[in-house]
Formats: structure tokens, sequence, C-alpha cells
């Protein structure tokens, strides 16, 4: 008997239901995870944005020519379960008069908010600052959101060459 007790505790999905801990299920501020490439004309940031519908409450701000920080949030997911159908309720003993008076206003039956058991996914506000090694063309930066990446890609700037004359 001890023997199984302690195999269910070494059970994978036993451990991750019971002792997993999730990044942010909070609604708390969050860093979303980037990937960032150098090309020899550019940066190319891709970011896991999952759940991001609106582009409206994404932000992209080059605080300098060689910072960038990207903000916005992501709303939990509404998950509701349906009301079941009359047939399937079970009915109580009710007066005939209350009967007679649901027949003609039938109830309004709310969703109800299922029982969690495991929330790993994260969700609230999430603000990241990446900081290029030289200046970059903040002008000609440009972005996309598909699929819950968004891909934004930063011209490196071109070093002008300008001469001094000494005096």
């Amino acid at each position: 008997m001890a023997s199984s007790l302690l195999s269910t505790f070494n059970d994978p999905l036993f451990r991750a239901l019971v002792q997993a801990e999730p990044e942010n299920t909070s609604g708390q501020p969050f860093q979303p995870k980037f990937d960032v490439y150098e090309t020899p004309n550019a940066y190319v940031l891709e970011g896991e944005l999952p759940g991001l519908k609106d582009k409206k409450s994404l932000e992209i701000e080059f605080t300098d020519n060689q910072t960038v920080v990207i903000a916005g949030k992501i709303d939990k997911p509404t998950i509701l379960v349906e009301p079941q159908p009359p047939e399937q309720q079970v009915e109580e003993d009710k007066p005939e008069r209350q009967a007679q008076t649901e027949e003609i206003q039938p109830r309004k039956k709310k969703a109800k908010k299922p029982k969690c058991w495991v929330s790993e996914r994260a969700y609230g506000p999430f603000r990241r600052i990446f900081r290029f090694p030289q200046t970059v063309d903040t002008d000609n930066a440009k972005a996309s959101l598909q699929d819950g990446v968004l891909e934004l890609i930063v011209p490196k700037k071109v070093a002008e060459k300008k001469k001094i004359e000494v005096e």
C-alpha cells in the first residue's frame, strides 16, 4: 500500500497538477519570451504574445536610438460553462401556482465559471526593454503581429562619415 501511494506521488501527471507553479496567472506584470536575431542590416525580435487580440493594446516605443520598449496587456481568457438544457435539470416539487408563473416567464440562466485545475498561461500587463549594441534606424522599424507572434524588424543605422577640419 505504501509503495502504491509513493508511486502516485511520483507520477508525472500528479506532480504537474499538484506541484506546478505557473509563471504568471495572477494578472501581475510579466515578461513574454522573445528571440532576438542580428542580420547584417537589422535586428529582428520575435515575441510570443498568445491571446493578444487587439493591436491597440500593444505599444512599441523607442526611448532613444538604441533602446526599444515593448509593452501591452493580454486579457485573461473568459471560459464559461453553458447552463444545462431544461430537460436535463432536476425538477423540484413546487406549488402549482409557482410552476404556472415559471411557464409564463422562463428563468434566465447564467453561465457558470468552471473550476480551474491548472492555470499556466500568463496574462495581464507586460513590458520588455531591449537595448541594441549600436544605434538603430528608429524611423524605419516595422512591426507585425500574426498568430500570437510579434515580429519587430529594426534596421541598423548606417554610420555616416563626417570629415572634420582642424582649425
